[in-house]
């Protein structure tokens, strides 16, 4: 029996959610689900990828990790890649080499976004400086980023080269480095989680209302380091072995 049960069901729930973000779907309840809980997909999906490597590193090493970890993401890029590539190339814009690399299509800019923040996640032997520049790298890139790009302006030169903040650097790397931090932590206080949660879903609000959606908040990690270590500690008496397969194959299905 797996032991970390509940993350296998949480990377299950939110695999089932990211898609409706997607989804052109009119309504209050929809808009909700958008943007309160499927946003929550991706976030919670690096974190958990940082939660697992960092224990792949502590047994086998930060090299031979990232070179396992990289091929078998990797792997998973370039098949999907090569799928869609057929009706990536016969869509209206096309396909470039500078987009493909820099916002991955097809939704599968997540992958990419892992095999980007990997390599300093496992080569970067402090880990304190790493989760102190990791954070100041999502602070920059959240407040430069997608939501509050109507009161700061955004990075325009930046994103002529690099398209969006929404990558391994300012996103990935940053909540690999939460999912790293909660393995210190057994719990944490119902307080703590409700007061994370109610911070996050006043900035979502306030930022849908007077900017627009977006992926990244500055309230982000914090709720995601209470809710990983919420989903670890839930251990219900069922198999989950063949859930992993199963949200993987939805995650890159989607565009699909």
């Amino acid at each position: 029996m797996r032991k970390y049960r509940g993350i296998d069901i949480g990377r299950l729930i939110f695999a089932c959610l990211i898609p409706l973000l997607h989804i052109g779907m009119k309504g209050t309840v929809p808009f909700v689900v958008q943007q309160y809980l499927a946003r929550l997909g991706v976030p919670f999906f690096y974190a958990v990828a940082g939660m697992f490597l960092i224990k792949s590193i502590e047994k086998r090493g930060a090299f031979p990790a990232l070179k396992q970890y990289a091929f078998r993401v990797g792997r998973m890029l370039l098949i999907w890649i090569v799928i869609y590539l057929p009706i990536l190339l016969l869509r209206e814009e096309g396909l470039t080499i500078r987009e493909l690399i820099f916002r991955t299509p097809a939704y599968l800019w997540y992958l990419t976004g892992l095999l980007v923040a990997a390599v300093p996640f496992c080569l970067i032997k402090n880990r304190k400086v790493l989760l102190y520049l990791s954070l100041a790298l999502y602070a920059f890139g959240t407040i430069f980023g997608e939501a509050y790009r109507k009161l700061t302006g955004g990075l325009p030169l930046y994103e002529t080269v690099f398209i969006t903040t929404r990558n391994g650097v300012f996103f990935g790397l940053p909540l690999m480095c939460v999912g790293e931090a909660t393995w210190k932590r057994e719990r944490v206080p119902a307080f703590a989680f409700a007061l994370s949660g109610g911070v996050l879903l006043a900035e979502i609000t306030v930022m849908c209302r007077f900017s627009e959606p977006g992926s990244m908040y500055i309230a982000l990690p914090g709720y995601i380091y209470c809710l990983v270590i919420a989903f670890r500690n839930w251990n219900p008496n069922v198999n989950t072995a063949y859930l992993g397969g199963i949200s993987s194959a939805i995650y890159v299905m989607q565009f699909g």
